[in-house]
């Protein structure tokens, strides 16, 4: 239509976006603060000081480790996934911008070699819509138990690497307790001063901690 800049073809109206669907970004890979290592009698998992890359895609991964240091490898994820590319940067900390929306997602998880066991969101258990089954078990500090026995929280980022050579996110992720909470509210604070509207560039820093008990 002339007068709306709406674009048309052979006299029909053509819309721009289908106005139901939900729009995500491509994810390219994954950042990554740990790793397991398979070498001795039981999987262990290992806390790493630098960032861990991984992506289906070698190009990715040859592109971190250019930037940021570290040798590609090629890498099988624990259980059934498909083989990927990974490297153990030498840098705690990447710049990275967060998209508009809304871009953390977090629960609490069990998983084991089935899959997800439990999924939580503090109060339900939402595979079997039942109340909080962690804390039935264990009481409301559940979190400090073995990880073997309880649900973690799990924290999921998406990130844009503006200096990787393609357009889409990466998944931050990340299962500390005292992570979950400043993830949370950096996040909030953010969307709260942009209306959660804008890109805005941020720096993701993995930040040892520790607890005194």
């Amino acid at each position: 239509h002339p007068g709306r800049g709406i674009p048309y073809e052979e006299g029909i109206l053509m819309p721009g976006r289908i106005l139901s669907l939900q729009r995500q970004a491509r994810e390219l890979g994954r950042l990554r603060s740990g790793y397991t290592d398979t070498t001795g009698a039981r999987p262990r998992p290992v806390k790493s000081e630098t960032w861990i890359l991984t992506s289906h895609s070698e190009d990715y991964v040859r592109a971190a480790a250019a930037l940021w240091g570290g040798t590609p490898e090629k890498w099988q994820p624990l259980g059934n996934g498909a083989a990927q590319w990974r490297v153990i940067s030498e840098t705690p900390a990447i710049d990275a911008i967060l998209p508009p929306g809304d871009p953390l997602s977090q629960t609490y998880e069990l998983w084991s070699r089935g899959g997800c066991a439990r999924r939580c969101d503090g109060e339900t258990e939402l595979l079997s819509d039942a109340p909080c089954l962690c804390v039935a078990e264990f009481g409301s500090d559940f979190h400090l138990m073995a990880k073997e026995k309880r649900c973690s929280p799990t924290s999921r980022l998406s990130v844009i690497l503006p200096a990787m050579p393609d357009i889409g996110v990466f998944r931050v992720e990340t299962h500390g307790y005292y992570a979950a909470n400043e993830l949370a509210a950096t996040v909030d604070v953010i969307r709260g001063a942009t209306g959660g509207a804008h890109m805005v560039p941020i720096q993701v820093r993995i930040e040892p901690r520790t607890r005194v008990a």
